[in-house]
């Protein structure tokens, strides 16, 4: 062998060990980023299996479907607000109405009874004059007047 050749499988020999610590560095590097990112795979995914824990609890607790589409059918079946607006607009003025009516309709009532009670004060009133004249005059007819 010439030395052009062995300085040529020197300087090969050279470079190979130089790359091979810069693929070993690159190597390392590239391994680390992988448990790296790894790690930080293993945390999201441990997060999101809590996430799904906690989701999975929370629907537990709630209504079954069936109920819920059973609520929503009664739902459908009752009367809208709007609906409930344009009766109470129809039915408030005639409530008033008969509440006027009946307040009136009281009045009435009470001022009768007035009515009624003084006349009943007044028939009570002659009944007692008359019934005084009946019996003074039974009286008179029936006792000799000089007893009076």
């Amino acid at each position: 062998m010439t030395i052009q050749r062995l300085n040529d499988k020197k300087c090969n020999l050279d470079m190979f060990n130089d790359l091979s610590k810069t693929t070993d560095w690159k190597f390392n590097e590239f391994k680390d980023n992988i448990i790296h990112d790894k790690q930080l795979v293993d945390e999201k995914f441990e997060k999101l299996e809590a996430k799904f824990d906690k989701i999975n609890t929370f629907i537990e607790t709630k209504a079954p479907k069936e109920v819920i589409f059973e609520l929503m059918e009664k739902i459908n079946y009752l009367a809208h607000k709007d609906e409930i607006k344009e009766i109470e607009n129809k039915v408030f003025p005639m409530m008033k109405d008969v509440i006027t009516k009946i307040t009136s309709i009281n009045n009435k009532v009470e001022e009768s009874s007035r009515s009624m009670i003084r006349f009943d004060e007044l028939i009570m009133d002659k009944a007692n004059k008359v019934d005084v004249s009946n019996l003074y005059k039974i009286t008179q007819d029936r006792l000799p007047s000089e007893d009076f």
